[in-house]
């Protein structure tokens, strides 16, 4: 249980669903990653780090990196199975233009 407990796993009310939520403003549900991998696959991909001289941030957001969209993402793609080595593969083959969404 301490993998679930580092993801901040939590048990909604009665259901037998659960709930990922590191944050509640952007929650995981474990009943539709599947649905949601593809948002996440976009999420991850688009929230990349960019550096400043006051540190890494996101270059979509703004926000300090890793922002909350870029965490949940990559959450949702470890919540449906995707290995580390994956969600990195995924970052690079993007950034050579590779774009999951443009497939015909």
């Amino acid at each position: 249980m301490t993998a679930a407990r580092d993801l901040g796993v939590a048990r909604r009310g009665t259901d037998s669903v659960f709930n990922v939520s590191y944050n509640s403003a952007f929650p995981v549900h474990l009943d539709r990653v599947r649905e949601d991998t593809p948002i996440a696959q976009r999420a991850v991909i688009t929230h990349q780090p960019e550096a400043w001289p006051t540190g890494q941030y996101c270059r979509n957001d703004h926000w300090s990196w890793p922002c909350d969209l870029h965490r949940w993402g990559r959450t949702v793609l470890q919540s449906a199975g995707w290995p580390e080595a994956a969600i990195i593969a995924l970052v690079r083959r993007a950034a050579a233009g590779e774009l999951p969404w443009a497939r015909s």
